[in-house]
């Protein structure tokens, strides 16, 4: 030992003065981290005030730099380019000498280190228990190092240890770290590079394991000297590889791991799972190889588990049979790496006013977020034909996610917040004012500082961090979605106390629809949830005699163009660009045809603003557009997929009006334009089938044109025949029986529909009618952004008389503009619906928006009879 100490006295005389620049460093670093130096100060709106993000890691990288430094310096003697002389006449065993230069790590190195852990710990006011396990960890991430600077000194000479350095820093975003990660991925590992800032437990456990292999590439070195390439290449190569295994599957911190998988399996034993055929969608897709699958997406949830647990699904296994025979596998999929982006999804997209500790408040909605969002994707082989029917069987995993309310604070500069190992103050509020400092109406922006405990076994900001929810109880609203706008300020977040400064933008709070203004915002709740991965749970989902033909939709089928910014009458300038176009001849080839209808769609799209109507309903820019249908009406036979495309792509009005055109040209018996109208119209005698000698009279006033059935294709046998028999089915309008229309209500839940099903003399359709809207309201997450698949079981449950939905769809209205008065005609119906008395005019809808604007669902009574809704008498 004596020697050992002897040795320990002469590499400290020698180091002694690096040793003085180390210190500096450390304690520099104690004095970033507390704020001493370089302060953490909020982003002045339009200034640079502030903006000290890159502080704690540039000082966390220049302390390990020095580190390295000073473990790389020996002396002379004892270096690389000593040769072996030295070391075999060296006055000490081998045992001494590499337990002097561990005593010169442990001592010179490693007690500074963890006696500035306890130094930040303590002046942050820390218990004593954080404060010892803030020192263990800082010696297990120092730790790792010792495989790595040991023995680095007998591998490297002189300037090398310099250039390794910096090579080892510039690798990080190197090819050759591109590459390994293709490598992990080639491998089927998740390959995700961690967040530098915070996630370094997954780095210091990839350095204990790769830094195994450097002592072994010293003794190589010792037996058979390598070259400068080899020495430093060889070395580069094990720090991608370090940083390459820090990324991938092979481990994971300790705040990966599930909280309470017990419970989890407990709740979802037995479930079973729920995927409505309104929530499922099928898009086809081509692969990176030009493969073709089915991309499904869905909404799923499984029945008994409460709902403040949130799942986010993955497919971990997919068959698809069709005619007996299953389908070849899709390509794998990528995995997401959990649990990040669960909680990320759940607390950014999914309607978090459902899932709060003990249950969701009576009438509380999530305002900024859309129910459309899917938890489940998954590719799916694609079958030989769509129209065919095929069963999927699904082995799906959920990966089970939950939030802790750690408390609520008034929305006001200085409140503060204090839970256990969790605090937080609000330094700023900015109403009507987005992060950039510009006045943007309806935001607020809120700047506050946060403190957490950021251990690698104890951590309260990952996965992921405490997430701010504006509240607002009196009017039972609730923001969660936020906007990142400022720069995140970050000090101790590898010492165990993590401080950061953010600022965060929520949109559409104030305004007259929300009930919350710049005056009352204080009485408002800043509510801090955290987001907690709990476990997974594995399940079965099967779906039988599924036609794909029905649900799927091709997207990026048919270009879209940005619209156009002309200053003028844009119907003016659309007829202008189509009159400069070069209109090929009456014998022009297919190609040819295709390209110039094309050309005049895609026009049609960038100046699609002469669509646009004012608030009365009216055209904003009239016009007439018929000779750009005279134009194109003779190519209609010759390249009707361009047009047929073009009608499914939100052009039918475009489309519609060459049909028609076409259709006059063709002179097919019993059209002829209207006087009244000015567009054809359809009315002859023709002769009854399997009557001889008997007529009747066909009529059809309007030609009308949709992409969901098969009218596009009956006008085009029409006009290839010059006969108007092919238009026949389209009048005949043959009764539904009541079976048909109650398993179209099952798809749709169209409240036409429902009123129909709750008069028929049966009660076996009145009461499954309204037990399946019953049902499909149930499931409905509590959002105000309510999409086109949701819409239906709220408007139907509106006209069943559920006043709970009648106060939803009333809260939903009144968070429209005036302009948008005219697109209210759905919820008009679903309140007030009687269409025999014809559609609501403008002013009418206008006249509803301001009475929602007044009025409670308290004002209004049920008529049972017709399935209607009144103002209650004495209302204005």
């Amino acid at each position: 030992m004596r020697h050992t100490w002897h040795q320990f006295g002469k590499e400290f005389r020698y180091l002694r003065v690096r040793w003085f620049v180390l210190l500096a460093v450390v304690l520099l670093d104690l004095a970033v981290q507390m704020e001493w130096v370089l302060p953490m100060r909020a982003l002045v709106p339009g200034g640079t005030d502030g903006i000290s993000f890159a502080s704690d890691i540039l000082m966390r990288v220049l302390l390990w730099m020095v580190v390295w430094w000073f473990m790389l310096s020996v002396p002379p003697e004892e270096g690389a380019g000593s040769g072996q002389s030295y070391a075999q006449t060296r006055p000490l065993s081998r045992m001494s000498h590499w337990m002097a230069r561990l005593l010169v790590w442990t001592v010179l190195v490693l007690l500074p280190l963890m006696l500035e852990s306890a130094a930040y710990l303590l002046l942050q006011g820390r218990p004593f228990s954080d404060v010892a396990l803030g020192m263990a960890e800082r010696a297990w991430a120092a730790g790792a190092m010792t495989l790595w600077v040991l023995p680095l000194p007998l591998l490297l000479r002189g300037w090398e240890r310099y250039a390794m350095i910096v090579l080892v820093i510039l690798s990080a975003e190197s090819p050759l770290s591109r590459a390994t990660g293709k490598v992990f991925e080639a491998l089927h590992l998740e390959y995700h590079p961690p967040q530098m800032a915070m996630e370094f437990g997954r780095n210091v456990q990839a350095a204990w394991l790769v830094g195994l292999l450097v002592p072994l590439l010293v003794m190589w070195h010792q037996r058979r000297a390598l070259g400068m390439p080899a020495r430093m290449g060889g070395l580069l190569l094990l720090t991608v590889l370090q940083a390459g295994v820090a990324a991938s599957s092979l481990f994971s911190n300790a705040y990966e791991k599930p909280s309470d998988p017990k419970l989890i399996q407990k709740l979802a034993a037995g479930g079973k799972v729920v995927i409505p055929e309104r929530d499922r969608r099928f898009q086809l897709e081509l692969d990176k190889r030009g493969g073709k699958y089915i991309l499904f997406r869905a909404h799923a949830r499984l029945e008994g588990v409460p709902d403040e647990f949130v799942p986010l699904w993955r497919a971990s296994s997919k068959t698809l049979m069709q005619n007996g025979g299953a389908m070849p596998a899709p390509p794998k999929e990528e995995m997401l790496r959990k649990p990040f982006y669960g909680l990320a999804y759940l607390c950014q997209y999914y309607p978090m006013a459902s899932a709060l500790p003990g249950g969701r408040p009576p009438g509380m909605f999530s305002l900024d977020v859309s129910v459309q969002t899917q938890n489940l994707q998954a590719w799916l082989p694609q079958p030989a034909k769509l129209d065919v029917p095929v069963d999927a069987r699904l082995g799906l995993t959920a990966e089970w996610a939950r939030v802790r309310n750690l408390g609520e604070m008034p929305i006001r500069a200085g409140a503060k917040l204090a839970a256990p190992d969790f605090k937080v103050e609000l330094l700023e509020v900015r109403p009507n004012m987005d992060g950039q400092g510009n006045k943007s109406t309806g935001c607020v922006t809120v700047v506050y500082r946060m403190s957490a405990r950021s251990f690698e076994w104890r951590n309260d900001l990952l996965p992921l961090s405490p997430h701010a929810c504006i509240v607002s109880e009196k009017n039972r609203l609730m923001w969660q979605f936020v906007v990142h706008s400022g720069y995140e300020q970050m000090r101790g977040a590898n010492l165990g106390w993590c401080q950061m400064i953010q600022q965060q933008t929520y949109q559409r709070v104030l305004g007259p629809g929300t009930g919350v203004t710049a005056e009352n915002l204080a009485e408002q709740k800043l509510m801090w949830l955290k987001p907690e991965y709990v476990g997974s749970s594995e399940h079965a989902f099967e779906m039988k005699d599924v036609t794909m033909e029905g649900y799927v939709h091709q997207e990026n089928e048919w270009p879209k163009s940005q619209p156009s910014t002309y200053a003028g009458n844009p119907r003016e300038g659309f007829l202008k660009q189509v009159r400069e176009m070069v209109r090929p001849g009456e014998e022009a080839g297919r190609e040819e045809i295709a390209r110039y209808v094309a050309g005049v769609y895609q026009a049609s799209q960038v100046f699609v603003r002469r669509t646009e109507r004012g608030n009365d309903g009216e055209l904003k820019w009239p016009g007439s557009e018929r000779e750009v249908h005279v134009l194109l009406a003779p190519f209609l036979l010759k390249a009707p997929e361009v047009f047929r495309a073009g009608l499914a792509h939100d052009n039918a009005e475009l489309t519609q009006g060459v049909v028609r055109e076409a259709v006059l040209q063709a002179g097919i018996p019993g059209i002829a334009r209207s006087e009244k109208t000015g567009e054809p119209r359809y009315e002859r005698e023709v002769p009854v089938q399997d009557k001889p000698g008997q007529t009747t009279k066909r009529t059809m006033e309007t030609l009308w044109l949709a992409s969901y059935d098969r009218s596009f294709e009956a006008y085009l046998e029409a006009i290839r025949k010059r006969s108007d028999e092919p238009l026949w089915p389209l009048m005949d309008e043959k009764p539904r029986s009541a079976e048909e229309v109650l398993a179209d209500f099952a798809k749709t839940f169209d409240c036409g529909e429902l009123r129909w099903l709750m008069k028929q003399p049966d009660v076996k359709y009145r009461e499954e009618a309204e037990r399946l809207t019953r049902e499909a309201f149930a499931q409905l997450p509590p959002a105000m952004g309510v999409n086109r698949s949701h819409e239906g079981p709220l408007f139907s449950a509106v006209a069943l008389g559920l006043p709970e939905a009648l106060d939803w769809l009333l809260r939903v209205v009144v968070l429209k503009e005036d302009e948008d008065a005219r697109g209210l005609l759905l919820q008009h119906n679903a309140i007030f619906g009687q269409p025999e008395k014809g559609q609501p005019d403008v002013k009418t809808l206008k006249q509803f928006l301001q009475d929602a604007r007044r009025h409670t669902a308290k004002d209004y009574r049920y008529d049972a009879a017709k399935m209607i809704w009144e103002l209650l008498p004495d209302q204005p």
